[in-house]
């Protein structure tokens, strides 16, 4: 389970998905939104199922999912300082689409680790580049 530290809040949210940088796939869309450092120094997230998609028990088990699969995601990153302090100031925002929801759940949860490798990646070209 996913502490509710870890979890949006609703102006968080806002911002995140206003400036957030989209990464997309077929089943789910990853917003990426690096904070500034001073600000919260904990990795974020939320979870989003639209209304249009399911009712409210299926839109609840998708994000159960989702959050579960994020969780494990999070166990798994290394412990390097450097690693852990790159994430700490992201802000990160997971959708599924319709495509998304009328797929298994391990192509979307192979959805959602192909979108992370893609993050990844990108902040970190990002980081190399700006420094």
């Amino acid at each position: 389970m996913l502490s509710r530290n870890r979890r949006l809040n609703k102006t968080d949210f806002e911002i995140a998905f206003a400036k957030g940088r989209q990464f997309r796939h077929p089943l789910l869309v990853l917003r990426c939104y690096r904070r500034a450092a001073g600000d919260c120094d904990q990795l974020r997230a939320a979870f989003v199922v639209p209304k249009k998609l399911a009712k409210a028990t299926g839109r609840n088990r998708w994000r159960r999912r989702l959050r579960h699969w994020f969780y494990e995601i999070l166990q798994a990153l290394p412990e390097n300082q450097d690693n852990r302090a790159k994430w700490n100031q992201c802000d990160l925002i997971f959708m599924l689409t319709a495509q998304g929801q009328e797929a298994k759940p391990q192509d979307v949860r192979q959805a959602m680790n192909a979108l992370w490798t893609k993050t990844q990646r990108s902040l970190g070209r990002n980081e190399s580049s700006s420094g």
